[in-house]
């Protein structure tokens, strides 16, 4: 239902990742920012037995073909700033950090990310 209100309220996407060999093996969602020429990563999951091979990086070449389509110049996305393997891999993919965010979530509990972006070309 929560997929459902975000596709139809926000116009979020959601697509299964697949690699050949192995089925379904994560997924990513994005939205475009009305107004602005930013597509925004909401999530980006793969299975962590596949990190390294390239899967992660075809899944955002795919996304920023998207985003070409919907007349987007830049992708964005927040990563927790303690997960080093994904901040490098968004950063071998074109990513750069552009600022701490920290985000209060409530009961004590807080986002501490980066927001990171990619020029697409």
């Amino acid at each position: 239902d929560a997929m459902a209100r975000e596709m139809e309220h926000r116009g979020v996407w959601y697509a299964l990742i697949a690699a050949a060999a192995y089925g379904a093996v994560g997924s990513v969602s994005f939205e475009h920012y009305s107004g602005t020429d930013i597509l925004f990563i909401n999530k980006l999951y793969l299975l962590q037995d596949l990190h390294g091979r390239g899967i992660g990086a075809a899944a955002i070449q795919w996304t920023s073909e998207r985003a070409k389509e919907m007349r987007c110049r830049r992708l964005q996305l927040r990563v927790n700033k303690a997960n080093a393997a994904a901040i490098r891999a968004y950063q071998r993919a074109g990513f750069v950090i552009l600022e701490a965010v920290c985000t209060d979530i409530g009961s004590g509990l807080v986002m501490d990310d980066y927001r990171m972006e990619k020029e697409l070309g």
